[in-house]
């Protein structure tokens, strides 16, 4: 082989591994933001993965949890504005209420708690602890919510009530309320933290929580303190499972006492 051959080839060589190394890097990249873009079905379909290679109530390893957590950061600039209308420059327009500004806040509080419960699946899976966790809460933190200058936009009181308005409001998309859809087996499974009111001025994080017998949540002060577990739990039941969404404040995470956690 010539000396010029030699050389073709070695340029063929190059730009076979140059084009690999680019369209690797592309395919990562379009593989990332896919992943990013449906994070929430990525985390469900490990969910399941995982619940359908367990084996003997513990975990193959095969399949891992895959659901890391998710910023929502509710900022001014993002909340309604005055919609344009035909007026004169020199007439003002009326600036979009509170109530109006609160209204999408709630919305998208409420749309952080579905997306937790329904990445974990809505309820049919609890048993995400191995043996030598037994009887332990598995917590995952879905999402951390912070508010940018709140009092811009939500009243001096915060967003109360928000159980009437998860109640009477509807997922979009949906037939059902959100308060429908964050439940299971015709029960509520979701709690906010200080009788369903926010207070803007502290950061909350949307917890995932399940056990597989509910019995041990009697246990945990968090839990029996603020949320009717009676309403929902057997007492004498030896193996109940049971999972809910919960929003506590970031300065009582710690308090809830979870002995796993999945993220």
């Amino acid at each position: 082989m010539n000396k010029k051959a030699i050389q073709v080839t070695i340029l063929t060589l190059i730009l076979i591994i140059v084009t690999f190394i680019v369209l690797f890097v592309i395919v990562e990249q379009i593989n990332s933001y896919l992943h990013e873009a449906n994070a929430r079905e990525y985390c469900r379909l490990s969910v399941v993965a995982m619940q359908k290679t367990r084996v003997a109530g513990q975990s193959t390893g095969i399949f891992t949890i895959d659901c890391p957590m998710k910023y929502v950061d509710i900022k001014k600039k993002d909340l309604p504005k005055q919609a344009k209308a035909s007026l004169p420059s020199n007439v003002p327009q009326a600036p979009v209420s509170i109530e109006k500004r609160e209204e999408h806040v709630k919305r998208k509080i409420a749309d952080a708690m579905y997306d937790c419960w329904y990445q974990m699946g809505s309820g049919a899976h609890t048993d995400f602890e191995d043996a030598w966790w037994k009887d332990t809460e598995a917590c995952l933190i879905c999402s951390r919510i912070t508010f940018e200058k709140p009092a811009d936009y939500i009243s001096p009181q915060g967003l109360a009530k928000l159980n009437s308005w998860l109640e009477q409001n509807y997922l979009a998309g949906a037939s059902k309320t959100y308060s429908s859809m964050l439940s299971f087996q015709g029960n509520r499974r979701y709690y906010i933290e200080d009788s369903y009111s926010i207070d803007p001025n502290s950061n909350y994080y949307v917890m995932f929580v399940g056990i597989n017998d509910a019995n041990n949540l009697n246990g945990n002060p968090a839990f029996s303190k603020n949320f009717e577990l009676s309403s929902y739990i057997n007492i004498g039941i030896s193996s109940n499972p049971y999972s809910l969404v919960y929003v506590v404040k970031e300065e009582h995470l710690a308090d809830l006492g979870c002995g796993l956690l999945l993220n």
